[in-house]
């Protein structure tokens, strides 16, 4: 009947333009979008992904998700699938994603299931991560030198020498590095004098003079 052939050739046509409506919100947005099965397959991603990871995107989509998290991660990357397949939605949940060259970027995740589909965006947050870990250490070695220096107020001479050595294998640990010294400027302003060292274990000492 014409009626049926109309309803059909309408519900076509709108079927095509969400497909195609989708498929721009994929191409111009930033973020990295996804579709994917609770089994653990992408089934569809924008191309932002294969500027963020390297990977094209028929790569990524050959193997599981889980494929590509990293090790430490996989744990916590599990249990949010599992949340997701019992129908809970994941927000700003991060974990790290391999790269086609072996490094890792860290991704902010939210997402929402359906049925046995996933809608996810994720945000690639590396640099801010690196920021943060940047400010963390700066922040942690300025703790330490401060309680460092707060030793030596109204300390007895005779301790002096063995609280550099307590400060020298503090900063050693910090940096994780095999020796640490504590240098004299002389009076020439041209030379200098190791006064104290300490060295990691195994590692042989250095003279002092």
């Amino acid at each position: 009947p014409l009626f049926q052939t109309d309803a059909l050739s309408f519900v076509e046509v709108s079927l095509r333009q969400k497909t195609e409506e989708l498929d721009q919100f994929f191409n111009v947005s930033q973020d990295l979008l996804c579709i994917a099965s609770t089994d653990g397959y992408f089934l569809r991603l924008n191309p932002v992904w294969e500027r963020v990871l390297g990977f094209a995107r028929e790569e990524l989509m050959a193997k599981r998700f889980l494929d590509f998290v990293h090790p430490d991660d996989l744990l916590r990357t599990q249990e949010a699938v599992s949340a997701q397949k019992s129908g809970q939605k994941v927000i700003s949940f991060e974990n790290r994603y391999r790269c086609k060259d072996g490094t890792y970027r860290w991704l902010e995740w939210n997402s929402v299931p359906a049925e046995n589909l996933i809608f996810a965006a994720a945000r690639d947050v590396t640099d801010q991560k690196l920021a943060d870990q940047v400010m963390e250490e700066r922040l942690r070695f300025e703790r330490l030198v401060s309680e460092f220096s707060a030793r030596f107020v109204n300390i007895a001479p005779d301790r002096v020498d063995s609280e550099i050595e307590h400060g020298l294998r503090r900063i050693l640990t910090f940096f994780q590095v095999d020796r640490c010294a504590l240098l004299h400027t002389l009076a020439d302003k041209t030379t200098w004098q190791i006064t104290h060292v300490t060295s990691a274990e195994g590692v042989p000492p250095v003279p002092l003079r």
